[in-house]
């Protein structure tokens, strides 16, 4: 936590998979809560989806889950299928 607190703008890379998106949840709160108490200009610069997967609906509906948080960069980074085998 104490890391967190030196820095301006933290970017965010996020898979689009449910845990991942859970963990970013923990994440962000963590980063409120080092708002709150070490560092008030602390700033969410963004959002950056990595591993995501267009086709599935899941992968869409959490990427749309995460632009409630902070702003989400129209460019992703795709899933490849041979780097997950």
């Amino acid at each position: 936590m104490s890391d967190i607190g030196c820095y301006t703008f933290i970017l965010i890379p996020v898979e689009t998979g449910v845990l991942s998106v859970q963990g970013f949840l923990v994440l962000f709160d963590t980063i409120e809560q080092v708002r709150e108490k070490l560092n008030r200009n602390l700033r969410v610069l963004g959002i950056l989806p990595v591993r995501f997967q267009k086709r599935l609906k899941a992968s869409q509906k959490n990427l749309e889950r995460l632009k409630v948080f902070s702003d989400v960069f129209k460019v992703y980074i795709k899933a490849l299928k041979h780097l997950k085998e």
